[in-house]
């Protein structure tokens, strides 16, 4: 019914069916030490079904690394019969239409995909939270970049001395230790994991 490409891998397509007008894939993660880290998702050709109970439908695509919890990443449908996918930041609970499978995990160094036939009403609300969630995710990872650039340069110029030049003239100039950087990073380090979400609260 599916075929599954991910690059520098054979073509995979044993989707088994797990419900009704639900599908089910397990592919192995790390390979030489490289993560999945995008896959293309197609409907074969003259692949055939039970009359679906929608109209219009489509297929939403969910994946996960414990077969527990699900993520909601994308949709074919007859209009598109291919897309490619980008794996998310992270993997979380979708609290979406896979909470009642039953899949048992067979293998921790797992990717596991799930496909689910639906109406178009159900995958369009899908892909606008999915929007959403990405929108959040990525202004959340902006912000921690731009945190630690600053927290950074802030420590960094705590090292700034007055230095005066042959001449007479006095500048500032930043004179750091060799392990400043390795004394910053478990600093910051340490704020972390005391308190993952710390930067989100720092005044300007």
């Amino acid at each position: 019914m599916f075929g599954l490409i991910i690059p520098g891998r054979p073509c995979f397509a044993d989707f088994q069916m797990v419900g009704e007008h639900r599908w089910m894939a397990q592919v192995v993660d790390k390979i030489n030490g490289q993560s999945v880290s995008e896959m293309s998702l197609f409907i074969l050709p003259n692949a055939s079904m039970a009359p679906p109970p929608y109209q219009p439908f489509g297929f939403t695509i969910y994946i996960s690394k414990d077969a527990q919890n699900w993520e909601y990443v994308d949709f074919l449908s007859l209009e598109k019969q291919s897309t490619h996918i980008h794996m998310p930041l992270s993997f979380s609970s979708s609290g979406g239409l896979f909470q009642d499978f039953n899949f048992q995990q067979t293998d921790t160094n797992a990717v596991f995909i799930g496909i689910s036939l639906e109406s178009m009403d159900t995958i369009n609300n899908l892909s606008f939270n999915a929007q959403e969630k990405q929108q959040r995710e990525q202004n959340q990872v902006q912000q921690l970049v731009q945190f630690i650039a600053k927290d950074l340069f802030n420590y960094m110029a705590s090292f700034t001395k007055p230095i005066q030049f042959q001449t007479g003239e006095m500048k500032d100039m930043l004179i750091i230790p060799t392990n400043c950087i390795d004394t910053w990073l478990q600093k910051f380090l340490t704020k972390l994991r005391n308190n993952p979400h710390f930067y989100k609260f720092q005044n300007e």
